[in-house]
């Protein structure tokens, strides 16, 4: 008899662990890499915490209304940092921004103005991209904060691009990341 529940409990020991496992592998690749959170001083407004695609950045945050823009995630393909707020006056994916993004690099023959954003805590670099006949395809806003990068890109429709920069910056300037602070040292 002992034996017997001897085997019995170790089949379901057994069974417990592999549970286990099956359901965290079902889990790998499903976890999110950010937080939100009401914004305190507005509810129209939600905060989101997150690090870039390079886990050895900082966190930061940024805020967006939340009557204008739509928080979805994304393939690691078509949004490095799996994150995308698009915009909804504009066609689903034609107004969107991807935050905490590895930038783009040139390509052949596009037009590259560049520029530069400042708010009142930071000032940032701004790249905008055009195809050869001049449409504006990318907006990108690059902070750099204690040598790390924090970039932002913006991707734009080919009808009025002007408001969807517009609407894009009012989010992309609330950019804030959590400062090191270093410890008081006091000579004696």
């Amino acid at each position: 008899m002992l034996k017997k529940m001897f085997k019995v409990n170790y089949f379901l020991v057994i069974l417990l662990e592999l549970f286990l496992i099956i359901s965290s592998i079902g889990c790998i690749g499903k976890t999110k890499n950010y937080q939100t959170s009401k914004d305190p001083t507005d509810p129209n407004f939600e905060v989101i915490t997150m690090k870039t695609f390079d886990l050895k950045s900082k966190y930061f945050t940024f805020n967006y209304e939340l009557s204008k823009w739509d928080l979805q995630e994304w393939d690691i393909t078509d949004a490095p940092n799996r994150l995308a707020l698009v915009n909804k006056n504009y066609p689903e994916g034609q107004c969107v921004i991807l935050p905490g993004t590895t930038g783009l690099g040139r390509s052949e023959g596009n037009q590259v103005i560049e520029g530069s954003l400042v708010t009142t805590r930071y000032s940032a670099r701004t790249l905008d991209v055009f195809n050869p006949i001049g449409i504006q395809l990318l907006h990108v806003v690059g902070y750099e904060v204690e040598d790390f990068p924090y970039i932002f890109e913006v991707r734009m429709p080919t009808k009025d691009p002007d408001q969807c920069v517009a609407e894009a910056q009012a989010v992309v300037s609330t950019f804030d990341v959590e400062k090191t602070v270093e410890p008081a040292t006091t000579t004696t």
